[in-house]
């Protein structure tokens, strides 16, 4: 089994859009066993995706051809023994949220993904999934 984070930016994308991808992705990896967490806010997909290694690889690569997405960045690929997320989550952050991330996980008060490490995105994914 596998655990893999990214970050990526929404590229071209509305409401509509992010609602459909949260539909479909929901039931497809629901059937695929893959757990795992989204956020999508400020412009910023992040998300954690557990699984059969097999599967989240394929589904990794999809999203990299999606068009949707833009500058997607693989933060961390590991073998793991059991799952972090046990369910699916998705959060679409809303002023509370950005609030968590302001005071918690900024640097004087930019918010890059990019430049967090896996332990910093898996709390925040953690935390953000309980707020929203």
């Amino acid at each position: 089994m596998i655990r893999i984070v990214y970050v990526s930016q929404a590229k071209n994308i509305d409401f509509t859009k992010i609602k459909n991808i949260l539909d479909v992705s929901h039931e497809r990896n629901k059937d695929n066993y893959i757990t795992g967490a989204l956020i999508y806010g400020k412009g910023y997909f992040i998300q954690c995706l557990e699984g059969d290694e097999y599967e989240v690889e394929t589904l990794y690569k999809k999203i990299i051809l999606d068009n949707r997405h833009e500058h997607i960045e693989l933060i961390s690929k590991e073998e793991i023994l059991e799952r972090h997320f046990n369910d699916w989550h998705i959060s679409l952050m809303n002023d509370k949220a950005y609030k968590v991330l302001e005071n918690r996980f900024t640097k004087d008060g930019v918010f890059d993904p990019y430049k967090m490490r896996t332990e910093q995105l898996i709390m925040m994914l953690d935390e953000l999934s309980h707020v929203t």
